[in-house]
């Protein structure tokens, strides 16, 4: 693992998309995904999986910088905040984050 103090940096560049987020419970629930190169054989990585692999095992004291550039505007790492482009860092009012 890492200690604290360390930094970490995580960047995408690529598509981004939605697909059914079959788990919510609901018909109309979409997950947010990015989609890498080898989609077509491995699929989208969803917002719950980015959640997963990237923030849930963060450890106290490790900060994480991520960069998500793709053509659409998805959270994907399934925080409460979006930073919007004229007003900042705003708290998503989205009910469906994932708890920490």
């Amino acid at each position: 693992g890492n200690p604290p103090g360390d930094a970490l940096f995580f960047h995408f560049s690529g598509h981004g998309a939605h697909q059914h987020d079959h788990a919510a419970g609901h018909h109309e629930a979409m997950d947010d995904s990015i989609v890498p190169e080898d989609a077509r054989q491995q699929g989208q990585v969803t917002e719950n999986h980015v959640h997963e692999l990237l923030l849930r095992p963060l450890p106290a004291g490790v900060r994480l910088t991520a960069i998500m550039d793709s053509c659409l505007p998805c959270a994907v790492m399934e925080l409460p905040y979006i930073c919007h482009p004229e007003q900042g860092w705003l708290e998503d009012d989205c009910p469906h984050h994932i708890e920490c």
